[in-house]
Parts: structure tokens; sequence; C-alpha cells
């Protein structure tokens, strides 16, 4: 039988996701926290939507509920040991989430839906009361041929789970403003030197 020790080990490990994760971003690993807690008022609610470990919640203020949801159940585990509320659910059906949050936020994890966008997008919308956040990493224009593919394929290794069976390319420039343009969402280029976007939406009051 062979063992195939490293698959999968990204969604598995809160450790290795943040060994692998210093080792891209260095510095700047945690600036897209910094972005939404710049954007976020105190004394209000926020589900952190594919949010791992919760790793979000060690830069918000402690006013505000935070809430994880994630299919990792290793993730879980961990984030019940930090006290933190945790809902298991695949992130491509928000549809059992019945309680509304003032804030919703996806933080480089919408590229990971590419067959599901427009659900996705839509579900957000559901379970939100003021404001949508998506920050998303953006693939750089100089990443292309060998090392666009190299870099696929060990993603690919380290992500595929039961539930995550496919890693997708980050979203181009082009792809993001499209759909966020499409969305009604803000789109926000403050960030676009560090190979980031952030859009926003606002949640109508009826």
């Amino acid at each position: 039988m062979k063992i195939q020790l490293f698959k999968g080990s990204l969604y598995r490990n809160n450790y290795f996701y943040q060994l692998q994760d210093y080792l891209k971003r260095r510095r700047e690993k945690n600036l897209r926290f910094k972005i939404i807690r710049e954007l976020i008022k105190k004394k209000t609610s926020l589900i952190d939507v594919c949010g791992g470990c919760g790793w979000l919640k060690d830069h918000l203020d402690p006013s505000i509920e935070y809430t994880v949801a994630d299919a990792s159940e290793e993730f879980g585990k961990f984030c019940k040991g930090k006290d933190i509320s945790f809902i298991k659910l695949n992130c491509r059906n928000l549809n059992i989430i019945k309680k509304k949050f003032d804030y919703t936020v996806m933080i480089i994890s919408l590229y990971q839906f590419k067959k599901n966008l427009n659900k996705v997008i839509k579900d957000l919308k559901k379970i939100s009361k003021k404001k949508i956040i998506i920050v998303e990493e953006i693939l750089p224009i100089k990443e292309i041929g060998r090392i666009r593919y190299i870099r696929k394929k060990i993603l690919d290794y380290l992500c595929t789970t039961k539930y995550c069976k496919e890693n997708y390319d980050y979203f181009s420039f082009s792809e993001f403003k499209i759909l966020m343009k499409k969305n009604k969402f803000k789109l926000i280029k403050k960030f676009i030197h560090n190979n980031i976007l952030v859009g926003i939406h606002e949640i109508k009051s009826r």
C-alpha cells in the first residue's frame, strides 16, 4: 500500500499550513488579515468562510463575534481548542447556515470555487447583513510557463482532499475585475503591488 504522507496536508495540519504560508509570503503573511481588520467595525459579528484555523481572529478586536466556516475536520478541532466558534461544511453549500452575520469575509479562497462562483457569491450574500469582503491573491503576470505549471502540480498534491479534488490557479487581474463588476462589488486596488485585490459588496437595507 502506497503511503501518501503529504497529500492533502495543507488542509490537515495547521503548523504545516503556517510553514508553507511563511515560506511563500514572509513579511507579508499577515497583510490579508490586516486588510480585513481595517474594514471591520467593533462590536459586530463576522463569519470567516474557508477560514481554516481561525488565523484572522488574532488580528481582530476582541469585541467582534467571530465564526469560522470550513470543510476541514482537523481545522475544526484546532478552532474548538482555541474556543473559536466553528461550522463544519463544504463551502460550496452555505445554505445550511441559517444565521446572518454583519460581515462575511473570504480570504484567498474564492479562486478554489471557479466552477461554482455564481452560487458561492449568491450564498455569501444570503448570510450577510452589512458587507461581504473578498480578499484575493492574483496571479503574477511574470509567473508563466513551467514555473506556473510546477507550482500548480505541487499545490494540487498538497491540497487534495475529499472536499477539494482540484486546485485552481489564482484569478488574473482581469478575471477578478470582471467577476467583481458582474456581482456589484467595489474593487479596491490599493494592494495591487502585493498582488492582492479586494472586493467589497455592501448589502442594501430593505
